[in-house]
């Protein structure tokens, strides 16, 4: 699948780079830092939302409930 394709290339990169970190920070040992991500009780997720454009008449009826636009931390 693509995603996961994706997913495994970017979790690759990140654990080079917090090696790089480590590495750079004289942390031994060097996967101090990824080996966080890799644990299989990580709670790294990666998500798609998709929230389509509200009409502007829904909301004047004043009955719509969502989310205004946001990020998350």
């Amino acid at each position: 699948c693509t995603v996961n394709d994706y997913v495994s290339s970017i979790m690759k990169m990140a654990c080079e780079i917090l090696e790089m970190l480590a590495a750079g920070l004289k942390i031994p040992p060097i996967n101090t830092f990824s080996k966080l991500l890799m644990d299989e009780e990580s709670d790294s997720v990666f998500r798609l939302n998709h929230y389509p454009p509200c009409p502007d008449d829904l909301f004047k009826g004043g009955n719509l409930i969502g989310f205004g636009e946001h990020t998350d931390p």
